[in-house]
């Protein structure tokens, strides 16, 4: 039982941890583009605000961005499944 117990609490656990990120690709930031934007564009199917944390925690930057900057975006995330170490 107590087996049973720990598989759920840590299923419950990974499911509000936010994505992991993988496949980065260096990108410049063209006028008027913000780190939301960047997000949407490269990683379409993951909710942007976790895309926007990666971005700015791989990084080491805040949210003001300039044009010509060169950020690592990610380009797909990581699910939870394939997270899972046993």
């Amino acid at each position: 039982m107590g087996t049973f117990v720990l598989l759920i609490e840590a299923l419950l656990v990974l499911r509000v941890m936010p994505p992991g990120f993988d496949g980065w690709k260096s990108v410049t930031v063209g006028p008027g583009q913000t780190l939301w934007e960047l997000g949407e564009l490269y990683c379409p199917n993951t909710d942007p605000r976790y895309v926007v944390g990666a971005i700015e925690t791989r990084n080491h930057i805040g949210a003001n961005i300039q044009p010509g900057d060169v950020l690592w975006v990610p380009t797909k995330s990581v699910s939870m499944w394939a997270r899972l170490v046993f």
